[in-house]
């Protein structure tokens, strides 16, 4: 039997490597098709996470063929909660309110003055998180439901304040809220198991001039400020300023803003922290 030379069985062996390696790297690449590698921020010093929101949707609210989903599709669809689930977050919106306002929903002397409204933020705004620290967010962002509850001020005179805010009074169209936010880091809208879910409520009531205009849309900015909660982000802050605008056409021009950073340092009741 002939006997290969070493200098034959290297040659063959430097082939075979190269040949496993082309071979590798042509999987690498089939794995990877389509998929793009996106700029990942750092988390600024002396915080564990930090998000940037934006809103920049164009479009016609008198739109007669578009019907916007409520807080039902909200609730059901996209939280997927049950009606023991739905029943428990309307309470707790409720609780909220009474303990941090000093509204309870279901006074008799607020009855007319006050309403508590459920919603969701209509998708034509095109509310997307554009920067989360740490991950890989592309230039299209990940698409944000929010829906929860509105406390909103509808008497003229407005209302005096109890709770946090006792002896301060709220005039008409003042807002505060408690919901989620809902962030899908996926394709489409349908709700997923990889969904980000962050809880949020007011710190304090939005007021005129300082806040909620009480005719907002073209005259003045909503400018909220009010505290998050995440279970493996903790608790945090959020700083919204909101500005819509109607063109001469008659759509309205949406311009969001929200920054989210965490931790806080801010005091949650232990039920929260569970949610």
């Amino acid at each position: 039997m002939k006997l290969l030379s070493v200098q034959h069985l290297l040659t063959k062996l430097r082939t075979a490597c190269w040949l496993f390696l082309a071979i590798s790297a042509f999987h690498t690449l089939a794995a990877n098709a389509g998929k793009t590698e996106y700029a990942a921020y750092g988390t600024p010093v002396g915080h564990d996470k930090y998000m940037v929101l934006m809103a920049n949707g164009l479009y016609d609210p008198a739109d007669p063929n578009y019907q916007a989903p409520d807080y039902d599709h909200f609730a059901r669809d996209i939280m997927a909660w049950n009606d023991q689930q739905i029943a428990a977050f309307e309470q707790r919106a409720q609780t909220f309110f009474r303990e941090r306002f000093g509204v309870d929903i279901a006074a008799a002397d607020l009855a007319g003055r006050v309403m508590m409204v459920p919603f969701m933020l209509d998708p034509r705004w095109e509310y997307r998180v554009y920067n989360s620290s740490g991950e890989q967010v592309p230039p299209e962002g990940w698409v944000v439901r929010d829906g929860g509850y509105q406390l909103v001020v509808v008497d003229p005179a407005g209302i005096d304040l109890g709770g946090e805010f006792a002896g301060q009074h709220a005039p008409q169209g003042a807002v505060a809220a408690f919901g989620k936010f809902n962030i899908s880091r996926g394709p489409g809208n349908s709700h997923r198991h990889d969904d980000l879910v962050i809880h949020y409520q007011s710190r304090e009531p939005v007021l005129h001039n300082s806040g909620f205009p009480v005719h907002r849309v073209g005259t003045g900015a909503l400018i909220a400020p009010f505290e998050v909660f995440h279970p493996e982000y903790g608790a945090g802050w959020g700083f919204a300023h909101i500005f819509e605008q109607n063109s001469a056409d008659g759509r309205r021009q949406t311009n969001n803003r929200n920054i989210m950073t965490f931790p806080s340092g801010a005091a949650y009741p232990d039920w929260l922290k569970t949610q």
